[in-house]
This record gives C-alpha cells, sequence and structure tokens, in this order.
C-alpha cells in the first residue's frame, strides 16, 4: 500500500476529520475497501489495489470506480449514498478533506444504517 494511503486511513481513522463531533470512529476492514463510520455518516474508502479481476491502483481508477458506486448504487439506494469526496494533501504534509491540494483519495459518502438491517444479520429459516 502506498505511503499516502497509509496516511489516508489514518486520516479517517480520527474523530477530528469529519464535520461533526464524533466519537469514536469505528472500521470495518473489508478486502478492497474500509468502511468508516462516523456519527451517523458513513465513508467508503477503495485501497489502491491491482488484482486479476480489479485494477484500481491509481488515484483516476479509484475516482472512476467511486462514481461508477455512487451512481450504480443511488438507483436502488438513493437514501443511503450521498456523494464522492477528494481527500488531498496539505501544503503541511496531512491529508484533508477538499481539493485544495494533490488528491490523493476519493471516498464514497453514505449515510449510516443500522448494521443489523444486513441480510447478513437476517434470522435464518429453521431446517
Amino acid at each position: 500500500m502506498p505511503d499516502d494511503h497509509r496516511d489516508v486511513i489514518d486520516f479517517l481513522s480520527t474523530a477530528s476529520a469529519y464535520w461533526t463531533a464524533v466519537d469514536p470512529v469505528e472500521i470495518i476492514q473489508a478486502h478492497v475497501s474500509p468502511v468508516f463510520f462516523a456519527g451517523d455518516r458513513a465513508y467508503k474508502l477503495k485501497r489502491a489495489v491491482k488484482l486479476p479481476y480489479l485494477d484500481i491502483s491509481t488515484v483516476e481508477q479509484r475516482r472512476v470506480a467511486e462514481e461508477a458506486e455512487l451512481a450504480l448504487n443511488c438507483r436502488t439506494a438513493p437514501k443511503l449514498y450521498l456523494e464522492v469526496r477528494a481527500l488531498s494533501r496539505a501544503a503541511d504534509g496531512g491529508v484533508g478533506l477538499g481539493t485544495e491540494g494533490p488528491v490523493v483519495a476519493w471516498i464514497v459518502e453514505m449515510r449510516r444504517f443500522e448494521q443489523a438491517a444486513l441480510l447478513d444479520n437476517s434470522p435464518r429459516p429453521a431446517g
């Protein structure tokens, strides 16, 4: 993983990264995308990976993938998926929200929902 990606994950892991007071930031690690839960929002970050079936190793490829995810999921869950946001390298070398410096990552912002609502957590019929 590139160094700037480690900085991005560290940034998104801190409560001060977000617009509203949140504490703590919860993180679910997935194969390609860690999801950061901050208050009533969730932020999905695609890792810089190149696999036989997926190449999102550049910032531009990840932007395209995040925008495609947003477009697809807005059709089926328009109240959950909100927007794609940029994360940039600030003048002091840190990471920040917005495009005031070179963009180092993109995140999908979503409304948070209870994890119990996931199909994986639904009761299964006996049998």
